[in-house]
């Protein structure tokens, strides 16, 4: 919770060398949130909604879509946005994301 320009430097460097692995603090790293959110998911058998942040939703659509890092890492999605996404055995993942 600091505005970017009260981050040290280095610690923004270590982190954009390493973004899936780099832990601050002792944090968690994007890849053990990638794991919780996996879990999660894979706990899923019915509809249902989140409400989340976009870190999650990025790594809800990475898995759900088999998006690569290089496309899931660059998602963005509006402030108090809406993301919808459908099971789809027609689609190539077997999961579209909605319009």
């Amino acid at each position: 919770m600091q505005a970017w320009d009260q981050i040290p430097r280095d610690e923004l460097d270590a982190w954009a060398a390493a973004p899936l692995t780099y832990a601050s603090h002792g944090g968690e790293s994007v890849a053990m949130m990638q794991m919780r959110v996996a879990e999660a998911l894979n706990a899923l058998n019915a509809d249902c909604l989140w409400v989340t942040h976009a870190g999650v939703m990025k790594l809800v659509c990475a898995q759900l879509l088999s998006l690569p890092e290089s496309q899931w890492l660059g998602m963005s999605f509006a402030h108090l946005g809406i993301v919808c996404l459908e099971h789809n055995s027609a689609a190539p993942a077997g999961w579209r994301l909605l319009p």
